[in-house]
């Protein structure tokens, strides 16, 4: 048993993913990297990529989609346009988000705000 376990503190690693998390959570909506991230939190970024899909099962960047995916699916619930919605939910390109979009949730923006409604 290690010094952390016995403490019953979570490993160093677990508690970084916890403020990478954190940290994703607060600011999926704006540009973001593996690289920017890591820079904050002062490790490479193929350390962070590593250490973030070993804790979670997703790549950090399938997160970041999908938490934006989430977040535009809440905006068309409030009635604003699938391009209004792509943007504030953090995307950068409509044609990728639509892509996106079909492709992880299995229907278009538009077919998604019909049905909610």
């Amino acid at each position: 048993e290690s010094i952390t376990e016995a403490s019953g503190e979570p490993p160093r690693e677990n508690r970084l993913i916890d403020r990478v998390l954190a940290y994703l959570n607060g600011n999926f909506d704006k540009p973001i990297s593996v690289d920017t991230v890591a820079l904050q939190f002062h490790i490479t970024g193929s350390y962070l990529a590593h250490l973030f899909k070993e804790h979670t099962g997703l790549s950090l960047w399938n997160y970041v989609i999908l938490r934006r995916l989430q977040l535009a699916n809440s905006l068309l619930r409030q009635g604003l346009s699938a391009e209004d919605a792509c943007y504030r939910a953090g995307f950068d390109n409509y044609a990728n988000f639509y892509r996106l979009y079909k492709k992880h949730l299995g229907m278009t923006p538009s077919q998604y705000k019909k049905q909610a409604q």
